[in-house]
């Protein structure tokens, strides 16, 4: 029996996205929440739930029980790189055996943003962890310009004067490509 993927951040625009698409490929997921009332209003039925947070490391082994993959989407607040870094442990602990990370444009490289700093360490945990890993480092998500860049007279304008960016949708980021493709890998991947 194929084991299950746990995917955090799961009620977000990413993880939700994830879910429905693993789901629908037939792969077994589980949403980590906090909130598992909200969430099944979310998710219906058919989706298997775990209490999560990752300010509670005692939630973690329960929602890492007979899971082999995890989708790991740090959460955005000051302490990510400690309870990021418990998390991972936890993982490993558990016997998980693949983490797809999703972290940010640059973090292999020095960041000079904090968010980067603290992907580019958490990152490092997850190599020094010695579990098979994923690295998604998408440089910026096409639903941001819904909440953050609406388009005004038929166009679309962003703060980056004659620079240029990638752009990617949530939905194009996590197909099961990224997860239901791990089944098979025993090897790092970089």
């Amino acid at each position: 029996m194929e084991k299950t993927v746990l995917v955090t951040g799961a009620t977000g625009t990413i993880g939700r996205d994830l879910i429905k698409i693993l789901s629908e490929n037939g792969v077994p997921v589980r949403a980590g929440v906090r909130d598992q009332a909200k969430a099944r209003k979310q998710f219906g039925a058919n989706i298997a739930l775990a209490t999560f947070d990752f300010e509670d490391a005692a939630s973690f082994p329960d929602s890492l029980k007979d899971v082999e993959k995890v989708f790991l989407l740090p959460p955005p607040i000051p302490n990510q790189v400690a309870v990021t870094n418990a998390f991972i442990d936890a993982t490993k602990r558990a016997g998980v055996r693949h983490i797809v990370k999703l972290s940010v444009i640059g973090a292999d490289t020095e960041p000079p943003f904090a968010f980067g700093k603290w992907h580019a360490a958490s990152d490092q945990h997850v190599r020094e962890s010695g579990l098979a890993f994923t690295f998604l480092r998408p440089n910026s998500f096409m639903q941001n310009f819904i909440n953050y860049f609406p388009p005004r007279d038929g166009a679309i304008y962003l703060p980056w004067g004659n620079g240029r960016a990638s752009f990617v949708a949530t939905s194009q980021l996590s197909p099961p490509r990224h997860l239901q493709a791990t089944a098979t890998m025993e090897k790092r991947t970089r």
